[in-house]
């Protein structure tokens, strides 16, 4: 059993495969195949994201229509962390002396 390398892509509920590298250390030992990382995040997740300490900025920006949310069921929300990609570039700006 060789090493394997995996490589990014996304799959269906969205998630992101992240390359990795697999080296199975037995042949009796069960090895992940991928990491996947959300991509959907809560409010807390996405504070910290954007360099938040709580999730309660990231709730008003979402109030105020400036940050897109996902509903999911009638009460839950998330963020896309392509939203938040998003959302940090527009806000970029070369400061001048």
């Amino acid at each position: 059993m060789g090493e394997r390398v995996l490589t990014h892509s996304e799959g269906r509920n969205g998630a992101v495969l992240e390359q990795a590298t697999v080296r199975p250390q037995s042949s009796r030992q069960r090895v992940p195949e991928a990491i996947v990382t959300p991509r959907l995040l809560t409010a807390k997740q996405a504070g910290l994201y954007l360099g938040f300490q709580t999730a309660w900025p990231v709730r008003e920006l979402a109030w105020k229509g400036e940050l897109p949310v996902v509903r999911i069921g009638k009460r839950r929300i998330a963020f896309d962390k392509y939203d938040l990609d998003s959302f940090i570039e527009q806000r970029k700006y070369r400061q001048s002396d």
